[in-house]
């Protein structure tokens, strides 16, 4: 039965040079490396491309949204260790950033439904809550949101619908609050 062992990295030096070439130097990808019983490895380098096969203008959009995703989740995790009453400038400053983040992913909804609706959602969840702080139940459901839709960009709009439900259950509203005023009028 052969071994089999899973890396992801930026660039792959212990990858031999043959299989190499497969990547681009500083592109994500994962690799595979299978050792076999009478001990070769065989090493299969699958890029990003592979991994998430959609169109060359994507790609792009793709690792812009995952490096705005992992900056966005960087951000929230910070404000998690600073205390909102103790130091409210810091803490704003922290949800000022991740605003100004979603806002940038926003632009990238064309990534698909599910990543549009969520960004949407979590966008109007820290507007809505703008005149006050987030509680500790509301940033968490906030950060695994992201933490999911970075583990999946392309993911289904029903397992985002999943994910926004998660979020009114902490209490957010995902909704702009105008809504409600145009849906009675029409």
């Amino acid at each position: 039965m052969p071994v089999v062992s899973i890396e992801t990295s930026a660039i792959h030096n212990s990858v031999p040079k043959d299989n190499q070439a497969r990547t681009n130097e500083g592109a994500l990808s994962v690799s595979f490396s299978t050792k076999n019983s009478d001990g070769t490895q065989k090493y299969v380098v699958l890029s990003a491309n592979e991994l998430y096969p959609f169109s060359d203008a994507n790609d792009a959009m793709l690792f812009q949204a995952l490096a705005l995703l992992s900056k966005c989740v960087s951000t929230l995790e910070s404000a998690q260790h600073v205390d909102p009453l103790s130091d409210y400038i810091g803490f704003d400053e922290l949800m000022i950033q991740a605003r100004a983040t979603l806002r940038d992913l926003f632009a990238l909804r064309s990534i698909g439904d599910g990543f549009a609706s969520l960004v949407n959602a979590l966008i109007w969840s820290l507007k809505n809550n703008d005149t006050g702080t987030l509680s500790r139940k509301q940033l968490s459901a906030v950060l695994e949101s992201l933490k999911e839709l970075k583990r999946k960009p392309l993911l289904h709009f029903d397992t985002a619908t999943a994910l926004i439900d998660q979020l009114e259950e902490a209490d957010l509203t995902v909704d702009p609050a105008i809504l409600d005023e145009l849906i009675t009028l029409a």
